[in-house]
């Protein structure tokens, strides 16, 4: 007969809490990706922040053209209230007489009417060259500033590097800028617009002539 002990299976091997060499452990799970990117806006800041004020040379704000059209606006009421004294007082001198005379049954000469009023033509057409050499360069010249510039709170520098212009620069400007329209009846228009559009310094084409930028000036 058999031994009994001899014919019980042997016992089980403790299974061992730590892997057998050579396996490693399974990989973990990677923690999500952040949340994903926003998708590009399209022109618009964040909510809460505002663009970027462009700058001049000289680190100024750049005018916006609201500032500069009133400022020709205020400019140009000005500048015609000067001629306009004046005109008025060639018109009492010259017409007066006569349309005096003519009240008095006196013919009107042709040969002295056309003469006058070509002589008047000249001289208001003179009257306004002058006025606005002296307000739009010879003033300019101190500050940089003309009474509309000024109440705009904006002025006139230097493009290359934000300092004060010469008067050199101040006569190309105001040639291209007024001289020119009275050659050209549009140009003086496209001048004015052409700001709109140009960078990185907002310049009109008399701005880019005399190599000036309008910038603001702190309050």
């Amino acid at each position: 007969m058999t031994n009994p002990a001899e014919q019980q299976p042997p016992a089980p091997q403790p299974v061992s809490a730590v892997p057998a060499a050579g396996y490693a452990p399974p990989p973990g799970y990677a923690p999500p990706p952040g949340g994903y990117a926003a998708p590009p806006g399209y022109g618009y800041p964040p909510a809460g922040m505002r663009r970027p004020v462009p700058v001049g040379p000289g680190g100024a704000p750049l005018a916006e053209f609201w500032q500069r059209l009133v400022a020709y606006i205020i400019d140009g009421l000005i500048v015609t209230a000067a001629i306009l004294i004046p005109m008025l007082l060639l018109f009492a001198l010259v017409f007066v007489p006569f349309v005096t005379s003519i009240e008095h049954g006196a013919t009107p000469d042709p040969l002295f009417v056309l003469p006058v009023w070509a002589l008047l033509s000249v001289m208001i057409a003179a009257l306004n060259v002058v006025a606005s050499y002296v307000y739009f360069v010879r003033m300019c010249h101190r500050t940089g500033q003309t009474i509309g510039k000024r109440v705009m709170k904006i002025r006139v520098v230097r493009a290359f590097d934000g300092g004060p212009v010469d008067l050199r620069a101040l006569k190309r400007r105001w040639v291209v800028q007024h001289v020119s329209a009275l050659v050209a009846a549009y140009f003086n228009l496209a001048d004015g617009l052409w700001q709109l559009w140009d960078q990185p310094y907002r310049q009109c084409l008399h701005d880019k002539c005399a190599e000036t930028v309008v910038v603001q000036v702190a309050a």
